[in-house]
């Protein structure tokens, strides 16, 4: 059986043995190379051992984890992130779907994000998760990328950019403003957990939309139309509902020209 190489990097003793006494029991193939307890230390182990994995606390002595992705190649390893808190960075780490686990933690949540994360060794594209992940901790403006996941690959996209998404046999098919499409394997319903606190709606059980890029409602035909003449359908029991929500976006527009 091909080893596989895991740092930890974690400072408190007492999480340092939970990790060490479930990787033992479960993960026979990992070898843990070293246990790092700042960002200085870690960077030092990554660069004698190469790692396959890192088992990260985000808040470190000396900074953070995401300080130490910013220092190290990211296609070069699979990443289980461990936090005691932090609900913004909850929210990052979905859109980025990187895996994570808060503390305090038991035994199956760890096993179950390690697992994961020895089956993304195989993901080529992993480093695109990192670097959305690390450019959405680092905006000023909050979460504003995610990704996508592809069958072979993923994309890195604004959430902004999205115009809807419609669900199809084979997954989920996004349309963006710049007249691009991806497919996803995944539900649609995995995405709309996501998006719908970002101004989107599923105003049809196969379509969600970007409330920001409709143009007009056509409520004899149902239909919402966006930019050049692009539209879609929509279940007229959500009519009053997406009136309401146009009028708040048109509203929301006026007063930022007023500023």
């Amino acid at each position: 059986m091909e080893k596989v190489k895991l740092l930890l990097v974690e400072d408190d003793v007492f999480y340092q043995k939970i990790v060490e006494r479930v990787i033992k029991r479960n993960f026979p193939e990992v070898v843990i190379t070293g246990v790092a307890k700042d960002v200085k230390s870690a960077k030092e182990y990554i660069e004698k051992d190469s790692p396959q994995i890192l088992v990260l606390d985000v808040n470190l002595p000396d900074g953070t984890s995401f300080d130490l992705l910013k220092q190290i190649d990211k296609s070069n390893h699979r990443v289980v992130f461990i936090s005691a808190h932090s609900e913004y960075l909850a929210e990052a780490l979905k859109f980025s779907f990187v895996d994570f686990i808060f503390k305090p933690f038991d035994a199956i949540d760890l096993t179950v994000a390690i697992d994961d994360a020895i089956s993304e060794l195989q993901e080529s594209y992993y480093h695109v998760k990192l670097e959305v992940l690390v450019e959405n901790i680092n905006s000023e403006k909050g979460v504003s990328k995610m990704v996508i996941q592809g069958k072979r690959s993923a994309k890195a996209v604004d959430i902004s950019d999205i115009v809807w998404a419609g669900s199809v046999y084979s997954g989920s098919l996004f349309y963006f403003s710049d007249d691009t499409v991806f497919l996803s394997p995944l539900p649609l319903r995995r995405y709309e957990l996501l998006l719908r606190s970002y101004g989107f709606m599923r105003c049809h059980p196969k379509t969600l939309i970007n409330i920001k890029h409709v143009r007009f409602l056509d409520e004899k035909k149902n239909r919402l139309y966006f930019g050049d003449g692009l539209h879609v359908n929509y279940d007229p029991r959500k009519t009053n509902q997406l009136k309401k929500f146009i009028k708040q976006r048109l509203v929301s527009v006026a007063r930022r020209l007023q500023a």
